[in-house]
């Protein structure tokens, strides 16, 4: 996978939140920003990064008025 300007600010991130054994697995570039996926040994991560002031805040709330209609998968 090439090295984008985006790897390097997302593990600093998850890093400093606590995670360990960091490995990006995947990154999607996106007319709204970027989304890099991580691997820790804590389980798997997201961040986003935002090209519009104030949309990852909209899209947390969104998320959040969603939250008692998630599903889970059980193994």
């Amino acid at each position: 996978m090439e090295t984008s300007v985006y790897q390097a600010p997302a593990l600093a991130f998850a890093a400093q939140a606590g995670l360990v054994n960091l490995q990006v697995t995947q990154e999607i570039p996106s007319f709204y920003g970027h989304v890099v996926f991580l691997q820790a040994e804590q389980g798997e991560f997201v961040v986003k990064f935002s090209r519009q002031a104030g949309r990852l805040a909209s899209e947390i709330v969104a998320l959040n008025r969603g939250r008692g209609f998630c599903l889970t998968a059980s193994a």
